[in-house]
């Protein structure tokens, strides 16, 4: 587009869903770009390209061929692009003050359409005007009010589309958000370690988003209080443009080329339930519609629906008493439990909680401690991990095709590490490759990579001073927690083994960290349990406990599911 120069603004006229012409702005340099859109390319022409002895900020498109362009010392310019002319040429600001920022919307309206206009200066004042048009051409030039309040240069100012609020940032680190109408300042808020480039309005226009070059962005309330953040991975990678995209999205863009969508929605506690079952309860697990399945000492499954008021009996079995592991596949009603002698019992449910399949497997002559299961490529097919109290593992291959469940062996796989037992697990399949991370209870990650039926590798590593809590892998990244109040994020290297990446070791007083929960706009959440018979959910990427609920104490088990 340039040879010589940045580009500081796209501002987008869209024509048609087939084509579009764009604004391209850097420095006195200005650019018409056309563009159509194909089926599955793009053609893009250069239709006009424009030079001023003024530096652009940003411009307005008033129709395709009428652009409203201001620059840097408050001149505004009307520029014809089918005739290449200048039709109008007016000074917001006699005194030429230096401009650092500016904002542009066009309000209609029966008479006359109006340009609302807000400046930051280099000196930390936000001026506002209003332009009226008459045939695009300025008629008149009101200035409205002065915003004080920062200090320092204004990077960017915003305008809301009811035209009511102006939110800005500054130099200074802060965003402030004022009110039009009588020029006051609604708040000012401090959320970012260093300066902050773009400050915009969200989706209904209740909140605001920023983002900075210390790789943060912040949605805040208009009280000024950080709503939810996102903080890059990158090192010194700062954040420099923002767009709404929807749902509740924002499109980023990273100093590193990088750009990726963001839900700023952030995560709220709703409602907390508490289920009498009048049994102990020994393992519990819950599903992917919300039903809560539960082992109690009796050996007695129940389940418990958001429709149900009690729990309901689903089978007894007095070889599975006194203890349980309980663990459920969620998205095909199959669950697994094992019992002290060494056994697991697989069932399989209708959606009414009816025993379709049920049978017996001899996996261990020991207590089971463990159960996971993990499902890959074939929806027919899962994988059933059971293991021991000498951390001796299992993995079964079960089918699913139809209502016929069946299960083979596939592995026996031993850790070989004294006096530990696995308590985490997380598989990974990749190239025809199965890669299992296995956590201990001394601390140790050991990892195991399969083809078929034979093993190719293993390998360990020392994670975590304790228990190693729970593991996850997201694509070729591991996750894992201890009791150590450790988080670990492990990066997978070309020869497959795993480097330590980030460690994060800020859990505020968790007495031990249970497990991790990944979701997309907060990939690393750690579910935690408090001295004080609490459980809670900790974000220590932004080092934010999300939520604390009071849950009676003494519990060992807990189990998630996102909807």
């Amino acid at each position: 587009i340039f040879e010589s120069s940045r580009i500081n603004f796209i501002i987008i006229f869209e024509n048609t869903n087939d084509a579009a012409r764009v604004c391209v702005g850097g420095g006195r340099n200005i650019a018409i770009v056309d563009i159509n859109f194909e089926k599955c390319s793009s053609k893009m022409k250069i239709t006009r390209k424009f030079y001023h002895y003024h530096w652009f900020l940003n411009s307005l498109f008033l129709s395709l061929n009428t652009l409203v362009l201001i620059s840097s010392h408050g001149v505004i310019l009307i520029y014809d692009i089918e005739t290449d002319n200048i039709i109008k040429q007016v000074v917001c600001d006699r005194n030429y003050t230096l401009l650092y920022s500016c904002a542009l919307t066009l309000c209609k309206n029966e008479l006359n359409d109006t340009i609302l206009i807000a400046t930051g200066s280099a000196f930390g004042v936000i001026n506002f005007y209003k332009y009226t048009l008459d045939s695009y051409s300025v008629a008149t030039v009101e200035f409205q009010c002065t915003f004080s309040g920062h200090k320092g240069p204004i990077f960017c100012v915003s305008i809301s589309k009811n035209h009511l609020y102006i939110c800005s940032c500054a130099d200074d680190r802060s965003i402030c958000l004022w009110n039009i109408l009588d020029g006051s300042i609604i708040m000012k808020g401090y959320g970012h370690q260093a300066r902050i480039w773009k400050v915009i309005f969200s989706h209904n226009e209740n909140s605001i988003l920023s983002i900075g070059e210390d790789g943060r962005c912040v949605h805040w309330d208009f009280g000024g209080n950080v709503l939810s953040s996102y903080q890059s991975h990158m090192p010194r990678e700062g954040l420099w443009g923002i767009s709404i995209a929807e749902n509740n999205t924002v499109l980023i863009s990273c100093q590193s080329g990088r750009v990726f969508i963001w839900n700023y929605e952030s995560i709220r506690h709703i409602r907390h339930d508490m289920i009498n079952c009048c049994e102990t309860i020994k393992s519990v697990d819950l599903d992917s519609t919300g039903r809560i399945f539960f082992m109690s000492k009796f050996g007695n499954l129940y389940v418990k629906t958001r429709e149900s008021e009690h729990p309901r009996l689903i089978f007894k079995d007095p070889k599975f008493a006194d203890y349980s592991y309980l663990q459920i596949h969620n998205s095909e009603n199959l669950l697994c439990i094992g019992n002290l002698k060494g056994m697991l019992n697989l069932i399989r449910l209708s959606s009414h909680e009816a025993i379709i399949y049920q049978t017996i497997i001899k996996a261990h002559d020991n207590k089971i401690v463990f159960i996971y299961f993990t499902q890959h490529i074939d929806p027919f097919l899962c994988l059933l991990y059971a293991s021991d109290i000498f951390g001796h593992l299992k993995v079964y291959n079960v089918s699913l095709l139809d209502n016929l469940t069946s299960y083979t062996q596939l592995y026996s796989l031993k850790t070989n590490i004294e006096n530990s037992c696995i308590t985490s697990l997380d598989a990974f399949y990749i190239n025809a490759i199965l890669t299992i991370a296995v956590g201990h209870d001394t601390g140790d990650i050991l990892f195991f990579e399969l083809e078929l039926s034979q093993s190719l590798k293993k390998t360990k590593l020392k994670a975590h001073s304790q228990c190693c809590t729970d593991l996850k892998f997201i694509g070729n990244t591991l996750l894992s927690c201890g009791k150590d109040g450790i988080i670990n994020v492990f990066k997978r290297l070309a020869n497959g083994s795993y480097m330590l990446h980030r460690k994060y070791d800020s859990c505020p007083k968790f007495e031990w960290l249970a497990g991790i929960v990944s979701l997309k706009s907060y990939p690393l959440l750690i579910v935690g349990f408090y001295k004080q018979s609490k459980i809670g959910l900790y974000d220590p990427i932004n080092d934010v406990i999300i939520f604390k609920i009071r849950c009676g104490g003494g519990h060992r088990q807990w189990s998630c599911h996102i909807r």
